[in-house]
């Protein structure tokens, strides 16, 4: 019987990892991911299929202790699903899925300022495109998740297991609608 991982080994096991995926979208030149931090916090794991949470300004990804003893491509799967999340709230309203194809704006540079409205923005549609940015429901913020993953990576997130977790190794692909 092997024991869990306490926060401090979980962190150690985990942040190679962690590393490696942060670079690889800061390669891709989304720059901004550099300043995403890991933490490990035992009040992830709130549920059976929940490893992995990103707060939404994109600076923080917490992941559980559990998170540790999953396989290394579940591990690399999750933490590049929350790097998406970090990187589609460090960029608000880049990206947007429509007809399942994700688009990318990357000549948008709209601040945290413009997304809470404290500055002027002239043009209309770019306006317009941040509020819908801000109504999206669950599904198709996990789904942009996946796909701003899936354009760093050049390969699809799957999701495996009876939990459905991410992957790139195996799996259901795209993620099931209406998953929590």
């Amino acid at each position: 019987m092997s024991r869990r991982l306490d926060p401090l080994e979980t962190r150690a096991v985990i942040e190679p990892y962690f590393d490696a995926v942060r670079e690889r979208f800061v390669e891709h030149g989304l720059r901004r991911a550099s300043k995403t931090q890991l933490d490990v916090s035992t009040k992830v794991h709130d549920a059976e299929r929940h490893f992995a949470a990103t707060r939404d300004d994109g600076m923080l990804v917490l992941v559980s202790p559990e998170l540790g003893d999953l396989p290394e491509d579940q591990v690399v799967g999750i933490l590049a699903h929350e790097m998406g999340h970090a990187v589609d709230f460090l960029y608000p309203a880049r990206f947007q899925l429509a007809r399942g194809e994700l688009i990318d704006w990357p000549s948008a540079s709209w601040s945290q300022a413009s997304r809470e409205s404290k500055i002027e923005v002239d043009d209309r549609a770019v306006f317009n495109r941040v509020k819908q940015w801000e109504k999206r429901e669950h599904d198709l913020v996990e789904r942009t998740a996946d796909a701003v993953a899936s354009l760093v990576f050049g390969r699809p997130i799957h999701y495996v297991g009876r939990c459905l977790l991410q992957s790139f190794e195996r799996g259901e692909s795209p993620r099931p609608i209406g998953l929590r």
